[in-house]
């Protein structure tokens, strides 16, 4: 792969943009757009044009890259007009929430008194946060975004994220579906909970936030160690997220809780003691969490570690069990529409039921008793 390169971002100081990052150079001449970034609730799109006769409709046309859905926007108040002077506000927060990371491909189009139309050239804006001068260093599939001396950060970011790739990539048989995978790191836990204002407050109450992949080509990370000793480990797991969609989502299919968080376990140098710890406390014990209970995910803080260390335990023993080829068949049968417990019959010959006690067998646990 093309190694790193460090390209500057113009500075978003005042939060106001010149139909960035192409430049206005790249649109049609006469169109001359004008972005108000106002993070983390709206974009503020802004038009100047003379039209060869009257306007009656100004519409913003756009699409954030991954969504897959073209988007339409138009002025609060506007009256016909050849000298068009229009602002358009687009949703990024509460009411529509866009995440910083996200590129905008957006064209103009007027709709004239006549019934035809005229349209703008495509241009491009990647959103980030304001009061900062971002910069990126970026390969073949990843870009990632940092301001202030995060560079040498941002740099062993993206090698891990070369390593992962190829690792994982081979292991699910997949190539991403969605380039460049834009990464953003933040300074601190603050500014990235900021960025990200769906997360729980009780879940937060009792979890360090270091990470997340919050669309199918964004991803947030801090630069902090998260249960493991390799600083890169959460940029690796977050990743591999959006590599275990490419590889198991589609259509009917749907990757289980348990097999997308303990896939992106296996991703890193090392499960880390805050997940195996309960996990291995739990099987001692016999209080591992029910695997009808590990499909949807887990919404209790308390069983964080022991949901993360079983599913990466689940994961590690399928790899152990079936080899790698047929863990990468798993991924593709869920993605051809099967339900995953179907999935794991047709490849491993198990009913869901069975695949947990065989698994309990090889943690020396007896099977588990059907509910009464």
């Amino acid at each position: 792969m093309r190694g790193a390169l460090l390209l500057p971002l113009l500075a978003l100081l005042a939060g106001l943009a010149i139909a960035l990052p192409s430049g206005s150079s790249a649109q049609t001449p006469g169109f001359v757009t004008t972005i108000e970034n106002e993070y983390p609730q709206f974009l503020r799109f802004r038009l100047t044009t003379s039209a060869p006769g009257e306007v009656s409709e100004v519409i913003l046309r756009y699409r954030v890259v991954g969504s897959g859905s073209l988007a339409r926007a138009t002025p609060d108040e506007f009256e016909p007009t050849a000298d068009v002077r229009v602002e358009v506000r687009v949703p990024t927060g509460i009411l529509g929430f866009i995440p910083v990371g996200s590129e905008f491909i957006y064209h103009w189009e007027l709709v004239l008194a006549d019934g035809s139309t005229v349209e703008s050239e495509e241009d491009r804006y990647v959103y980030l946060p304001t009061g900062k001068v971002w910069r990126s260093v970026h390969n073949d599939f990843m870009r990632v975004y940092f301001h202030g001396d995060q560079e040498n950060t941002a740099r062993r970011l993206l090698e891990a994220a070369e390593r992962t790739y190829v690792r994982m990539g081979r292991l699910l048989q997949v190539e991403l579906e969605v380039v460049p995978v834009n990464t953003v790191l933040f300074a601190s836990e603050a500014d990235l909970e900021e960025a990200n204002p769906n997360r729980s407050e009780v879940y937060d109450a009792a979890t360090f936030l270091c990470g997340s992949q919050v669309a199918i080509n964004v991803i947030f990370v801090i630069d902090r160690s998260c249960g493991t000793r390799d600083r890169s480990d959460t940029l690796r797991h977050e990743f591999t997220h959006i590599l275990v969609e490419a590889a198991g989502e589609g259509g009917l299919g749907r990757v289980p809780a348990w097999l997308n968080e303990g896939t992106a376990v296996y991703s890193q140098t090392e499960p880390g003691d805050s997940f195996e710890n309960p996990f291995e406390l739990a099987a001692i014990t016999d209080r591992l969490i029910p695997f009808t209970t590990m499909t949807a995910g887990n919404n209790n803080p308390s069983q964080v570690g022991l949901f993360y260390g079983q599913s990466y335990a689940m994961v590690d023993f399928l790899i152990e069990t079936g080899g790698e080829e047929d863990f990468a068949r798993l991924f593709a049968t869920i993605k051809a529409g099967n339900r995953f417990d179907r999935a794991i019959e047709m490849i491993y010959g198990w009913t869901f039921s069975e695949f947990e006690n065989a698994f309990r067998a090889y943690h020396e646990l007896p099977p588990r008793q059907p509910a009464t």
